[in-house]
Order: C-alpha cells, then structure tokens, then sequence
C-alpha cells in the first residue's frame, strides 16, 4: 500500500489550499432555474451543468433554507465513534508539535520555541480542522484526522506520524462529498471485510474504510461508504439538522458539516447557519506553560493538561513537549 506523509492534519503546521472542487470555484458550476417540469422531465429544478451531470433534486424550503435533511444528504452513513475529547486533541497535537520537524528558513532566525507552542494553539483550534468538519479523509489519503489523532496518541512518542496511507488518485472529496472523477475509467470495486480494492486501468489501489469510519462497499465507486455527492439548487440558504449544517454550493451540491464531531453546534442566523465552537473563557491562548513535564494549554476556553512523558514524549520545555 502506498504510504502518505502527514498533511492538512498538521492543523497550524501546514496550511494546504485545496484546488479541484466545487466548493472552491472549481471545475464545475450547476445552472440555477426557475424552469418547471415540463421543461425538464425528471429535474424539475433543472440538471448541474458540470463533470457530475446529474439532475437537480432538492430545492428551497418556505424559509428559503436547502430543502434536504442530514439522512437524505448521507442515508447510508455508519455510525461515528466517540467525539474527540478536549485531552485527546491537545496530546495529539502536543505530539505533533514535538515530531513534525520544522524546517528553519535560510535567512533569518527562528524561535523554533515559539514556532512549537504556536503550533499547538493553532492545532487545537476546531476550525483547524475544517475537513473532519466535512465529515471527509484529509487531503489525498485514506484516513480522517480522528483516526489520525488517536493513532498518533495509541502508538506514543513519534512512532504514529506518517503512517497515513495515499487514497486512489480517482478519489475527490469535499464537503459536497466524496465520488470517482468521472473523467477517468470508473473502478472494478471488491470488499475483504473493512479493505476495499480499487482496480483501475492504471493500477490497484487498497483503502482501509474504517480509517475513515465508513465501511466497504463494493457498489460504491469509492471503495467505501463514503457520502455520495446529492443535488440542490444553489440559491437556497445553509440550514441545521441538529448538529449537521447543511448547504448547497455554488455548483448546486448539498454541503455536509456535522459541527459536534470537534466539539461544536449548528446554529442558525437570518443569512445562514454555522459551526459554532465552545469558549468557556476561562483561560487564553497565551497561558499555555508547563510544570514539570506536564502541558497546560488553553481548549475550548478551559484549561486542559497532557504529561509529555506518559505521552512518549521527553519532557515539557517553554510551553510545549520535547519529543526525544
């Protein structure tokens, strides 16, 4: 299996644009109409005008929010695991901070210091995390940043880091979903209990659908259970399902973001809806310290300590841990 070096899980370590979607202006835009049913037959809101060609099935409730609930945009999703726990999020990116060496520029100085503990604040920020959010793997591999999270914390010290695996180049996911690109030659899909394969006409790649918490599904271009793309018409305002905000892009794909999965909620507003994220306010950024080997850093607005040592890491040092 092809192994992926860490990426957009890095949180505050690496920032990583992501190009090719439609949630980002990419390659496709979905027409928006008026039209009736007799102007189109079976899409009476008209078909998306993009490399998924597909008719457009949900529109615009009374409020005029997206007319589609959390178990229509994702009927077949499989049960999530525990959400992560404030403790969980600072030791994995105590962690990283320890073991994702950072390059010092060639001019100039750096506070590597500084640069560590910064990079814990960032990484422990929710909104850093944008594509568990989305309920979608990390940029270009198999697994979600949870199952990342907790691998690194399980394994100790730096022994989880890059063990993150390369999803099948066919594979696009975002916050409209996950699909095969439809410019390519679709996959033969087979199912070894979690592992699907993907036989291709340039190569046979594996995934692991647990790493991403779904399960195999042989039906499904992606090799998983992943959220398929569904349609909506793009005017429509974003809306909650409980905890779940959902949208319809510009492309006219229903967006998915379940905000509980980092600790958040979904909360409405006249123009839309959005994640809102806890801040007890009981502690800022700028407080994170240690005392002996034990990290105090600031989650959520509370106080939250990690030991270093019991995390396979050396010691505490100027606000961060000290991998070995």
């Amino acid at each position: 299996m092809k192994m992926k070096a860490w990426g957009s899980g890095l949180g505050g370590l690496v920032v990583v644009l992501c190009g090719m979607a439609c949630s980002s202006g990419g390659a496709f835009q979905a027409i928006e109409t008026d039209a009736g049913p007799d102007a189109f037959g079976d899409a009476p809101f008209g078909r998306t005008t993009c490399n998924i060609d597909a008719p457009i099935v949900h529109g615009v409730r009374p409020d005029g929010r997206v007319d589609v609930s959390a178990a229509e945009a994702w009927p077949n999703r499989s049960p999530e695991p525990p959400a992560v726990t404030p403790t969980e999020l600072l030791g994995g990116c105590a962690i990283l901070a320890a073991c994702f060496r950072l390059q010092v520029p060639d001019a100039g100085v750096v506070d590597i210091d500084k640069q560590m503990a910064d990079a814990i604040r960032s990484c422990v920020n929710p909104t850093s995390h944008g594509n568990e959010e989305r309920v979608i793997p990390e940029l270009d591999q198999n697994e979600r940043w949870l199952f990342t999270l907790r691998t690194l914390i399980a394994a100790k010290g730096c022994a989880g880091l890059f063990r993150s695996t390369q999803r099948a180049p066919g594979i696009i996911c975002q916050e409209d979903g996950c699909w095969w690109n439809p410019a390519l030659a679709a996959p033969t899909v087979t199912c070894a209990s979690d592992v699907a394969t993907l036989a291709t006409n340039t190569g046979t790649f594996t995934r692991a659908c647990s790493h991403a918490f779904t399960t195999c599904d042989a039906n499904s271009p992606t090799g998983c259970t992943d959220r398929a793309p569904v349609t909506c018409v793009s005017a429509a305002q974003d809306r909650c399902d409980a905890n779940i905000k959902l949208g319809c892009d510009r492309c006219g794909m229903v967006s998915f973001h379940d905000c509980s999965l980092m600790g958040g909620h979904c909360v409405e507003s006249p123009g839309g809806a959005s994640c809102v994220y806890p801040n007890a306010g009981l502690c800022t950024p700028d407080s994170q310290a240690c005392a002996g080997s034990v990290l105090t850093a600031c989650v959520g607005g509370m106080p939250v300590t990690v030991d270093c040592v019991a995390l396979g890491l050396t010691a505490c040092a100027n606000g961060h841990c000290v991998a070995p």
